[in-house]
């Protein structure tokens, strides 16, 4: 930990040596003090939490399309195979196909932790909340997991106010956008009681051809 910038470097190698381990993941944390943000007045067509209430009312008019838990892993099960005791935790997603939108309601009491296990944040919960991100871009109108997939490629940056409870249920708000090159990228914000819980900015999904995967 650097004392005077207050932030560290953290990489993820395998190997059996320092010489012969590879790399394949880094991400850098930074320690700041900050304050519980509030929800913006608006956000495309209004405030977030009135985002999310219209997906569910859009259902009415077919401009949105409802997925529960069975639909989600199911669909994506040529591509990923996800543990259902970590990693369903997913219950249902609503999908906006213009724009590549959706929002999520997700269920930390489906995670079955294990004794022992001490996390103050538990790994399979930040998985559950960027799994939307996925879900739209490789499950909307102009995707073919035939030819192509969108693949997880970190994101910019992770913020979280509070604590998620175990037992808790949140609902979430995702948009995607397609990037320079092979690059998709959105913002995710997790709001509960006019306040942000979490805030991903950022998040990055990139395209390969399956016939490569």
């Amino acid at each position: 930990m650097d004392k005077r910038s207050q932030a560290t470097i953290v990489r993820y190698s395998n190997g059996k040596s320092k010489q012969h381990a590879v790399q394949y993941a880094h991400c850098k944390i930074q320690i700041h003090q900050c304050s519980i943000p509030k929800l913006p007045p608006h956000m495309g067509v209004g405030s977030i939490v009135d985002r999310i209430a219209r997906f569910r009312e859009d259902l009415n008019t077919g401009t949105t399309f409802r997925y529960n838990s069975s639909m989600i892993y199911w669909m994506v099960t040529t591509i990923a195979q996800f543990d259902p005791d970590l990693y369903q935790a997913v219950t249902e997603i609503i999908l906006d196909n213009t724009p590549i939108e959706a929002s999520s309601v997700v269920s930390f009491w489906k995670v079955k932790l294990q004794a022992g296990q001490t996390f103050h944040t538990h790994p399979a919960y930040i998985d559950a909340l960027t799994q939307s991100a996925r879900f739209v871009t490789n499950e909307n109108d102009k995707s073919n997991l035939d030819i192509e997939v969108f693949v997880n490629h970190g994101w910019k940056s992770f913020q979280l106010f509070e604590k998620l409870e175990n037992s808790g249920t949140y609902e979430t708000l995702v948009k995607m956008k397609e990037g320079p090159g092979k690059l998709w990228e959105g913002d995710l914000v997790l709001p509960r009681d006019e306040r942000i819980v979490a805030s991903f900015k950022g998040i990055i999904v990139r395209l390969f051809l399956m016939s490569i995967i």
